[in-house]
Formats: structure tokens, C-alpha cells, sequence
């Protein structure tokens, strides 16, 4: 939210921003993507190696850009650093060298296993890479934006609770309707049990929302059809009463699933974020072991 000194941002120029943004991530993804595969299919022409020349400096390169991770991490942590640039900036920094490090060692190590401990710095490096970008989308699913603040929960219940409010109407034409939404919202808000049980649930939200839809307008229809003879309803008028239920109704079970995702999505994080962090120093003390092996043997 915009503070009260800032006048709010229209939405023309927020969907311009998203658009550049989107557009800039695809390009800066296309390269990297292109410069890994044109480095595969030409790692026999190059005769890169890791222990002279170009290799060598790729390998310290990639190290350097590998241990300035850390910066952003420290930036949220140490408080002379957070005033320097915006969080979304040193975010914005930390995926771009989570990219460029690794690439950097691929080229470094000229796409080949080595020795026993570069080997393992490589894969550790790859795990932490792909964790990465596992985080990236779970971050991007609990924060606005991307960069922006979490998303409170209790706005996606409030839209949830208006949603609802807004299909009370019909049920006192079709009790079973109510009944139907009431068991759906029952399973929904069930605590999941531990990592398995939120991936379950994440992953069978939007399949039990539109069962659930279906089941809805099922029960809806005939009682729709009730309530037009009794009031003797045109077809016009009866069709507009059933399309307006339904856009109601799709409205309320897609602010649920928003909500049930993202609790599930928050869980995640959460977890990804005990994780990855070891999973980044075990990187750093095979990087170590490796850089020792390499000069003293």
C-alpha cells in the first residue's frame, strides 16, 4: 500500500511496470538459457580448463558472485546495511548473481566432472541453484509483486467473507447449495498434516474447487427452476438470475482456493527458508575444500 505522503500509483502504469518486468525476466532467461546450451554443444572447441587461463578466472568469478549472495541475506539482517539501496533492488541483485555464479562455474568446469571434490562443490552448487529458483516461486506466491510486502491473510479472508455474502441469496432457495459450500468449506480450512499433507492439499485445490462448482450449479439449477414458475419468471429473466449466480459463485470458490493456497504457500516458504540456508553453506565448505585441493596438490 502506497503511504500517505505518496499519491497512489495508477493502475495503467503498475501493469506497464509488471509487463517490463515480465518481459525483462523472459529475455534475461532466453540468454542464459541460450548461452549454456551454445557452451555444451561447443565445450570441445574451446578447451576451457579449470586450471589456467580463462577457466581459472571463470572458477573465481563464479566463487566471488557465489559468496556475494550473502550480501542480501546480511542487508535484512545487519541494520547499518538496510539503508543502503531498497530491498527490492538487493533482491533484484541476488537472483541475477544466483544466475550469473553458477553459469560462470558451468563455463569454469567446461560442462565435465572433475576430481571427487570439485565434483561435489558442482553439485552442491546445482542444488542450491535449483532450490533457488524453487524459492523464487514460492516467494513470489506469498508477496505481492514479487518484491512487494506479504500478502495479509486476513484481506483474502475478508474477500472470501464478501464473496460469500454476496451468494446468500440463494440459499434459501437451495439449502442443499448451502450445505454443499458449508462441507466444501469444512475440508478447506482443515489444518494440512506437516510437508506432505500442505503439497496434497496445494495440489488438489483447484480440482476440488471447480468438483465443487459442478456439485453447486447442479443443486442450483432446479432449485432456480422452482423459484421462476413460482414467481413466474421470464426465460431472459431467469437466465440472468443463473449467470449472475454462477459469476458469484465462481468468485467465492476462487477467493477460497486463493486462501487455502496461500496458507499452504506461506508453509512452504517457510520450510524452503530452514533449508536452504544449509544447503548454501554446505556450497561454501565444498568450495573451500575445493579451492584448497586445487592449489596445494
Amino acid at each position: 500500500m502506497p503511504s500517505a505522503s505518496a499519491p497512489p500509483r495508477p493502475q495503467s502504469q503498475t501493469v506497464e511496470r509488471r509487463k517490463t518486468r515480465s518481459l525483462s525476466t523472459s529475455f534475461f532467461t532466453a540468454a542464459v538459457v541460450a548461452l549454456l546450451v551454445a557452451g555444451w554443444h561447443q565445450r570441445n572447441e574451446y578447451n576451457l580448463t579449470a586450471e589456467s587461463g580463462l577457466g581459472y578466472y571463470l572458477g573465481i568469478v563464479g566463487g566471488v558472485l557465489m559468496l556475494l549472495l550473502l550480501v542480501y541475506p546480511l542487508k535484512k539482517r545487519v541494520r547499518w546495511m538496510r539503508r543502503i539501496g531498497s530491498t527490492k533492488q538487493w533482491f533484484q541483485l541476488h537472483m541475477v548473481l544466483g544466475v550469473i555464479g553458477p553459469v560462470a562455474i558451468m563455463f569454469h568446469a567446461n560442462f565435465r566432472l572433475g576430481s571427487m571434490n570439485s565434483t561435489s562443490a558442482l553439485f552442491a552448487m546445482l542444488a542450491v541453484a535449483f532450490s533457488g529458483l524453487i524459492g523464487r516461486y514460492l516467494y513470489s506466491r506469498v508477496h505481492l509483486g514479487l518484491y512487494g510486502r506479504r500478502v495479509e491473510l486476513e484481506k483474502l479472508s475478508l474477500a472470501s467473507a464478501a464473496a460469500r455474502k454476496s451468494i446468500a441469496y440463494l440459499f434459501q432457495i437451495a439449502p442443499e447449495f448451502k450445505q454443499q459450500l458449508e462441507q466444501h468449506e469444512r475440508v478447506s480450512a482443515a489444518a494440512s498434516n506437516g510437508l506432505v499433507g500442505s503439497i496434497s492439499k496445494l495440489l488438489t485445490a483447484r480440482a476440488s474447487r471447480r468438483a465443487t462448482q459442478r456439485k453447486c450449479l447442479k443443486l442450483l439449477r432446479p432449485a432456480l427452476a422452482r423459484e421462476a414458475r413460482k414467481r413466474a419468471w421470464s426465460r431472459k429473466v431467469y437466465r440472468d438470475v443463473y449467470r449472475g449466480a454462477h459469476r458469484h459463485l465462481t468468485r467465492y470458490l476462487d477467493a477460497v482456493r486463493r486462501v487455502v493456497e496461500f496458507e499452504c504457500f506461506v508453509k512452504l516458504f517457510g520450510l524452503w527458508h530452514v533449508l536452504h540456508m544449509p544447503m548454501f553453506f554446505i556450497l561454501v565448505v565444498t568450495s573451500l575444500v575445493h579451492v584448497y585441493a586445487v592449489h596445494a596438490y
